[in-house]
């Protein structure tokens, strides 16, 4: 199985969207181009992203805010696909959202 490259400037958005779906339903992960994101940007974020996953646990456990489900997830905290899955994922992840009031 290969993971699909979408190309965001050489369809219709119906035909971005379908495309999209299909690779979230019989792939799970896809690779977006002509997406015009700076690439200075992109290298910004996957440096930010090394090192806050590079921090000791502790300080991890500190960016977690289960009230929202936001923030840090550790390894094994979700279960994703309970049906078929015994154990939580394997994947840790940072999760953002709109400022609310709680």
């Amino acid at each position: 199985m290969s993971i699909p490259t979408i190309s965001l400037n050489c369809a219709s958005q119906e035909e971005i969207a379908s495309s999209l779906r299909e690779a979230c339903i019989n792939v799970g992960f896809f690779y977006l181009e002509d997406h015009s994101i700076p690439q200075n940007l992109l290298d910004n974020v996957f440096t930010q992203s090394e090192q806050l996953f590079a921090l000791p646990m502790e300080q991890k456990l500190e960016l977690s805010y289960s009230v929202l489900t936001r923030g840090y997830t550790r390894f094994g905290e979700e279960t994703l696909d309970p049906i078929n899955q015994v154990r939580g994922d394997t994947k840790e992840g940072y999760y953002i959202g709109d400022e609310v009031d709680v």
